[in-house]
């Protein structure tokens, strides 16, 4: 591969990006050496300006005008008007280097004559493992390292504030160090390489970059956890850097999470592990090296987007939506291309009767939540311990399968209605199912196919008794309200290019109700709180007032809104009924509240996660949820009827960990139901997913930290 190529009285150094006229060094800014290089490689061949943009910095509008401004700068430096012309000829097709032009392998010596017959080979057919992966075309210049080996590109460094406590990707406990990263040569302090296209190109532009840290194992030990970094001439006008400090404990599975960014757009997310060990002086031995990571960033985004995708796929969508009173339905299986959709106005359920059921089933439900067995457990989401336990778990998951057979047995009585439940039923465990409604919130979770009441006798009920057919334990679902006049899309983007910042808003008199019970709610939502410390951002709020300005707030930064309250609604499926929550004694909201506020900025899932004492949770209903789509949140996740008020706060804290822990909510309700069941309590049946299942937290920070929570 040249190094150099020679046309006399220049030579371009390919290897350190200098043009030299005799001894004297010229000034020429870095996409101008990539075309006059690219030129000198097709010497006496006419080259377009699409060819030359293709392979010098593909992709970037406005590149015609940065190659106009290229070939001026190139014919000022190679000479004066008179001498001009021997090296680029400007013809109708493009350009032509017509100077002879020799090259050579060494830096020294022409190794041959280049005339205007012989073009040198293309930069992109280079396979050094620097250069790799780099892309078609992109002009990637290296440098020499001291010990001769040719290394250079983008990279990250770890350097030790103080000696000995840094070694290659490890760092020892307590230890502050410097993270870099940098564009150019590398060093024995560097631990990461990439190799990525668009970074190449921002490069090559001059552009600016957003460089953006979230450490695992790690705090800061300054306020800076991003920065911007602009390129000038090919190089970064100065180095981003972070300032780290380790745990005081071992931990394996530290590391950063790095997301690059340019105009508000998400160009590359990945992660670097680091270790924390106790001592460096013990961990390595004289013959230690350490070899950086290699990162093709391009693939990993590659990888990323193909599961995105596949996580948005759908196993069959049902609609429901309103004609007046009458209800249609429409059914179709997405793995069934052949089975053509299933439309129907519903012929004997109306509004009126689904309002009547959902009174009916909703009566058959208060006992499990009125249960005094909730308030006596000193971990809600635990096993029961003992007979006296069993049996009252038993009591209550009977309780509900029977509640969802009767509301099943119902419905299935309407003949348009009956083969599109048969059909969800007979969907296989796992299917992810989307229910898109303008008007009938049901409680699809309890949902039993098989006849069941808790009045038979005891080898009657173990018949039909299978709580694994509950569709709640078989099935993602997500219930999403359509309308708004189709204008309304969610907001995935600004979520998933957000910070995670999870916004707690507690009403602390539930407390005062479980002064003598083994597990404080408000108390354990305070701890969990202290856990997040580190690890993701968060905020706390116990007062109304307090909760009321953040839920107008016009520039509130929060991912996800979690309400801990009372909460009232009265006969939802009839418009005009009164819907509220209470945040406090003495702070009241209804939907209306709401209205006129400024929107979130960052799509928030908002989690309403009211206790059993309210008449029933408005949660699950159009209002609450109309409003808060309108400020541009993603959707609710709702209790669907009465809940205890120890069982949602360990459930709540339990759901949000297992969301910042990477897991897509759709899957993280389904493991959490199918893991309560399977030691006999249904309450997580009891909460319904309305925004879209396939979000999770919209970056990585804590997943590692909270990946076996």
């Amino acid at each position: 591969m040249p190094q150099d190529f020679f046309f006399d009285p220049f030579r371009l150094d390919v290897v350190n990006k200098i043009l030299w006229r005799g001894e004297q060094q010229m000034t020429v800014s870095s996409r101008a050496f990539a075309v006059l290089r690219y030129l000198l490689e097709h010497a006496g061949q006419v080259v377009s300006p699409r060819e030359i943009l293709e392979a010098v910095w593909p992709g970037v509008r406005g590149g015609m005008t940065s190659l106009n401004a290229c070939i001026r700068e190139l014919q000022s430096v190679l000479g004066d008007e008179t001498q001009t012309l021997q090296f680029i000829e400007t013809v109708q097709q493009g350009y032509r280097f017509t100077a002879p032009v020799s090259a050579s392998s060494e830096g020294s010596v022409p190794a041959r004559e280049s005339g205007p017959s012989t073009p040198m080979k293309k930069e992109e057919e280079d396979t050094s493992p620097i250069t790799r992966g780099l892309g078609k075309g992109l002009s990637e210049p290296r440098e020499t390292a001291e010990d001769g080996v040719v290394s250079a590109g983008f990279h990250f460094d770890l350097k030790g504030v103080e000696p000995g406590t840094v070694k290659g990707n490890t760092i020892q406990c307590g230890a502050l160090a410097d993270l870099i990263f940098n564009y150019g040569g590398l060093s024995s302090e560097t631990i990461a390489k990439l190799a990525a296209k668009k970074l190449n190109q921002l490069r090559e532009v001059n552009g600016e970059l957003g460089v953006l840290v979230i450490p695992r194992g790690f705090t800061f030990f300054d306020d800076v956890w991003r920065c911007t970094v602009k390129f000038h001439e090919g190089k970064l006008e100065k180095p981003a850097e972070f300032h780290l400090k380790a745990t005081n404990k071992p931990t394996e599975d530290a590391g950063v999470h790095v997301l690059f960014d340019t105009q508000g757009c998400i160009l590359y997310e990945f992660d670097i592990p680091l270790r924390v060990v106790e001592s460096i002086a013990d961990m390595v031995d004289s013959s230690f090296a350490h070899t950086p990571l290699e990162l093709d960033l391009d693939e990993i985004m590659d990888v990323r987007e193909q599961r995105e995708q596949a996580a948005r796929r759908r196993t069959a969508t049902l609609y429901l939506w309103a004609d007046g009173s009458q209800i249609h339905a429409q059914f179709h299986n997405h793995e069934e291309l052949d089975v053509p959709s299933q439309h129907t106005q519903l012929s004997t359920l109306d509004r009126a009767k689904l309002a009547a059921q959902f009174e009916r089933w909703k009566d058959a439900l208060t006992p499990v939540a009125d249960h005094g067995i909730w308030s006596a457990l000193a971990n809600p989401l635990t096993p029961p311990s003992g007979a006296k336990q069993a049996s009252a778990f038993a009591e209550c998951l009977e309780r509900v399968v029977m509640a969802g057979s009767s509301l099943y047995y119902a419905l299935s009585q309407d003949k348009d209605l009956n083969p599109i439940l048969q059909a969800i039923n007979a969907l296989k465990d796992g299917s992810k199912l989307s229910i898109l409604t303008d008007c009938a919130f049901l409680p699809w979770e309890i949902f039993y196919p098989l006849p069941f009441n808790i009045a038979w006798e005891p080898e009657e009920k173990v018949k039909n008794f299978d709580p694994q057919k509950l569709w709640g334990a078989r099935f993602q679902i997500e219930c999403l309200l359509m309308g708004n006049g189709g204008t309304w899309k969610p907001p995935l983007a600004a979520h998933m290019h957000a910070q995670p910042f999870v916004s707690v808003n507690l009403n602390p008199t539930i407390d005062d109700e479980f002064r003598d019970s083994a597990f404080q709610p408000v108390q354990s939502h305070r701890n969990f709180c202290e856990s997040l410390q580190g690890r993701v951002a968060h905020e706390i709020r116990q007062a109304g007032s307090d909760i009321r300005k953040m839920l107008r707030s016009p520039d509130h930064q929060a991912t996800l809104i979690y309400l801990y309250c009372h909460g009232q609604g009265d006969q939802p499926f009839f418009e005009g009924r009164r819907e509220l929550l209470e945040l406090d004694q003495n702070t009241q909201i209804e939907p209306d509240f709401l209205n006129g506020s400024a929107v979130f900025p960052h799509g928030p899932i908002v989690f309403l996660n009211s206790c059993s004492s309210g008449a029933l949770s408005p949660l699950c209903f159009s209002s609450f949820l109309s409003q808060f789509r309108a400020k541009q949140a993603l959707g609710l996740i709702a209790t669907i009827c009465p809940i205890p008020a120890v069982f949602a706060a360990a459930f709540g804290q339990k759901l949000i960990e297992r969301y910042l822990s990477g897991i897509p909510l759709g899957e993280a309700l389904l493991a959490l139901r199918r893991e309560l069941l399977g030691h006999g309590n249904p309450l997580g049946l009891f909460y319904s997913l309305q925004c879209h299942m396939h979000v999770s937290a919209p970056t990585p920070p804590v997943r590692r930290s909270f990946r076996h929570a």
